[in-house]
This record gives C-alpha cells, structure tokens and sequence, in this order.
C-alpha cells in the first residue's frame, strides 16, 4: 500500500500468488486477504495463478517442486499479467 502511495500509482493490479503444494490453505488464504484488500483499496484483481491450479494445489507440469512455476507456469501466469494490465 506504501508503494502505491509513495509512487501515485494511478492503477494497481494486484495479482494471487501460486500455490503451495505442501500447505495449500497458506496460499489460499493468502490469495483471499490480497483479493479483499485489492477491493477495498479501489485495485483491480488478478488470478494470475488461477490456470496453474488443479484445486488448491499445482496442476500436473506447472511446478517441478510444488512451489516454484515451471516454465509452462511462469508463462500462464505472464500471459495473465499482460491481459490484466493492457485491458
């Protein structure tokens, strides 16, 4: 929120992180808090991971250790980026 205000950003995309193979719920959460806080500030949301996920977990050849995006993952989530910010 700093970073917004330090820099007066006029829009703000605020994207989910990728999943978490060994605790799933930490993400989720964590990509719930940063949607509502992404409202509440007037930011527009992005799940980005969303085409990574198989439930709460990496979908088969998205992550080679259950935590970092593969280079498959890494590129769903720039495409997701790029339509969010260019719309």
């Amino acid at each position: 929120m700093r970073i917004a205000e330090t820099v007066g950003a006029p829009r703000v995309v605020l994207s989910s992180i990728p999943p978490l193979d060994d605790a799933p719920e930490l993400a989720t959460e964590l990509n719930s808090y940063l949607e509502d806080l992404a409202g509440e500030q007037g930011w527009e949301w992005v799940d980005a991971a969303a085409g990574l996920r198989d439930g709460e977990r990496f979908a088969p050849g998205m992550a080679s250790d259950g935590v970092h995006p593969t280079q498959e993952g890494a590129r769903v989530i720039g495409e997701a980026v790029r339509e969010a910010v260019s719309g």
